[in-house]
């Protein structure tokens, strides 16, 4: 049985050779992410953050490819919002024989293009949630106070209402239950 040393793992060397940034760019024109490149070369993320650091022409062509990707693909959806047109042909087989008509193909305005282009471009005309900023102060005053006319009440009842009152403030609560039968004539 063979034992493990000790110590660090030996220094593995990286695959980089000086075709790695132009295939990087290549594929950053197909539109891989980071994750996906350090899958596509065979090496971690940690290696292509590496990559970035220590050779700038590696850094400069995952730049490029991405910009250059994400402008063709907002391009594309800019004509794809506004409507666009481009020459054709017709290609059609008449009394036996192959005619071509050229004609104007047209693509009109598509709705949903035209709400993402907004909705991501400018985005305080056009979300679909409106935040709305409040100044000023909002103050509530009860005026109101209930105050019990206790003149028509016998001395029974407002013995009896003591006695719940003086409860209330013992038990801390406001729905003390008890029936006059706990209120004895005498305990006045």
């Amino acid at each position: 049985m063979a034992y493990r040393k000790a110590g660090r793992p030996a220094v593995v060397t990286e695959p980089w050779n000086d075709t790695i940034p132009e295939r990087a760019f290549e594929l950053c024109l197909l539109g891989l992410r980071d994750a996906d490149l350090a899958t596509a070369f065979g090496v971690s993320i940690y290696t292509i953050d590496k990559w970035k650091q220590t050779h700038p022409e590696f850094k400069d062509a995952l730049r490029r490819g991405k910009e250059h990707a994400d402008s063709k693909v907002a391009e594309a959806l800019y004509h794809k919002a506004v409507g666009y047109t481009h020459k054709a042909v017709d290609i059609r087989i008449v009394d036996g024989e192959v005619v071509k008509i050229p004609y104007t193909k047209i693509y009109p305005p598509d709705t949903t293009a035209c709400i993402f282009w907004l909705k991501n471009r400018q985005r305080q005309y056009w979300t679909d949630t409106k935040q709305n900023v409040h100044t000023g102060t909002v103050g509530v005053e009860h005026t109101m106070r209930r105050q019990l006319d206790l003149s028509d009440f016998s001395k029974e009842e407002l013995a009896l209402a003591e006695k719940l009152a003086s409860r209330m403030l013992q038990d801390g609560t406001q729905d003390a239950e008890f029936t006059e039968e706990e209120v004895k004539p005498g305990d006045e």
